[in-house]
């Protein structure tokens, strides 16, 4: 290859082509397998995280769908509770007006 002078405000710069050791095709044959592993392991990394995300979302959704539950059967508690104290405070009101 011919070597090609570049001059840019009186400052003279030689262009030498590169020079590679080892060869470009070794050196492309000894990153490629990495840079798939890398790759893969990128891929199966996301995947884990992602699994578990979904799995964290499923957990905070079962629990607060339970505190839902909890308040309801609270509620429904307490209205048979109160149902009950009515019915025998009526009960004893009519016991003792007779």
């Amino acid at each position: 290859m011919a070597q090609e002078t570049l001059t840019d405000n009186s400052i003279t710069v030689q262009c030498r082509p590169y020079i590679f050791e080892p060869d470009a095709n070794a050196i492309f044959t000894s990153v490629l397998p990495l840079f798939v592993l890398a790759v893969m392991q990128e891929t199966f990394t996301e995947n884990q995280a992602s699994e578990q995300a979904a799995r964290v979302m499923a957990m905070q959704s079962a629990n607060d769908n339970a505190k839902k539950l909890l308040d309801q059967l609270q509620l429904e508690y307490n209205k048979l509770r109160q149902q009950a104290i009515t019915s025998e405070l009526l009960d004893i009101l009519g016991g003792q007006v007779k």
